[in-house]
């Protein structure tokens, strides 16, 4: 074998391993989408002090982890406080299917939670459908 045909087989070797390798790496490295079409439910409330939201929060959190525990279709149930107005809330689900709760409830009646009572100043639940345009998870 010359030494010009060792060069070109070097360089042919070497264009397909980078070619490979970049396959694979942009495989790895691309948004992955495990749930497709995921129903996402956003509740938001608006609280007239911080003791509610903290009165609130106390009764969230065992639904919660009653949802992780035993809803295995719910992917995301999270509850966060607004970044600069501690008096708005918002819980953020994520359901494996569209219509995976087909009459569900609000948070306040599933919590037993009146409005006036708990210092609740409004309540509104807005329903959406993922165009599978981004990413919701990372691995």
């Amino acid at each position: 074998m010359t030494p010009a045909t060792k060069t070109s087989l070097v360089a042919v070797t070497s264009l397909l391993v980078g070619a490979i390798l970049s396959d694979v790496l942009a495989k790895f490295l691309s948004p992955k989408k495990c749930n497709k079409g995921c129903q996402i439910i956003l509740h938001t409330l608006m609280f007239t002090d911080g003791v509610a939201v903290n009165n609130f929060k106390g009764k969230w959190a065992p639904l919660a982890a009653a949802c992780f525990q035993n809803m295995d279709d719910v992917l995301s149930c999270e509850l966060s406080v607004h970044a600069s107005n501690g008096l708005e809330v918002i819980i953020f689900e994520r359901h494996v299917r569209v219509g995976h709760f087909q009459n569900q409830h609000d948070v306040l009646e599933a919590l037993g939670v009146e409005r006036e009572k708990e210092g609740i100043r409004s309540y509104t639940k807005s329903e959406y459908i993922e165009s599978d345009l981004g990413h919701m998870e990372r691995w």
